[in-house]
């Protein structure tokens, strides 16, 4: 990597101004020792100020992982900030008014929670119920599938923080995925419960690997089986082997 030419931007880039931090990031995105991390950290700041080009290729990192967890929502969220400057690159990759209001309230969720897990996990019982209170919120007031694993998430995290409220919820969630569940097999849904045995079982989910613990998981009235957060039990199991 040239010296010279980090040099010359970065000292304007720690200034704030966005195209040397839009240039900086292309000189480390574009060199043959590529350190993409250093690439995002240098979009980002310029992508936060307005930077098309750097919109555009701060999503394309994020669409492939490459120096930022992969988001698929951010990426789409960045592509569209750029189209809507008019950047003819980012236009063939953005998403539709409606998409992009979608991701943009993903991408605000997603940010939110994170920072209050951030807090939860610094031992603020505020942040802790505050996490599981939007948790709630929005399991409450989404119904969409891509929203039901990643909210079950944080509920989980939210419980085992000790937050019990969100238990019940949790329950109420995976009994409606079950119910699905096994309407999908063609069979008659019996319900669910706590477990009604002493015995503690530990094992995994045939269908999505998942961990199963009938300490904390429901368990089929019919078949007797841990109900996965994906909602299968032993009901399924012939149909899926």
């Amino acid at each position: 990597m040239d010296e010279n030419s980090i040099e010359k931007f970065l000292a304007e880039a720690k200034q704030g101004k966005a195209e040397a931090q839009y240039r900086l990031g292309e000189l480390y995105d574009r060199h043959p020792n590529l350190n993409y991390k250093e690439a995002a950290k240098w979009y980002q700041r310029a992508a936060e100020q307005g930077h098309a080009d750097a919109q555009n290729e701060l999503a394309w990192l994020y669409g492939n992982g490459l120096g930022v967890p992969q988001s698929h929502n951010k990426a789409a969220f960045w592509f569209h900030k750029a189209a809507v400057q008019g950047h003819e690159e980012a236009k063939q990759h953005s998403p539709t008014a409606i998409e992009a209001k979608r991701t943009i309230e993903l991408v605000n969720i997603e940010v939110e929670l994170n920072r209050l897990l951030h807090l939860s996990r610094r031992g603020n019982v505020k942040a802790q119920c505050d996490l599981a209170k939007k948790c709630i919120e929005y399991c409450n007031n989404e119904k969409d599938a891509e929203y039901y694993e990643k909210m079950l998430r944080w509920l989980q995290k939210a419980f085992v923080q000790g937050y019990s409220e969100a238990r019940p919820i949790i329950f109420s969630l995976v009994q409606e995925k079950h119910k699905q569940y096994i309407i999908s097999t063609g069979k008659n849904y019996k319900g669910s419960s706590q477990r009604k045995t002493k015995l503690q079982r530990v094992t995994h989910c045939y269908n999505c690997k998942g961990h199963l613990d009938n300490n904390s998981d429901l368990e089929c009235l019919e078949c007797g089986w841990i109900i996965c957060t994906c909602g299968a039990c032993g009901c399924g199991y012939e149909e899926k082997n």
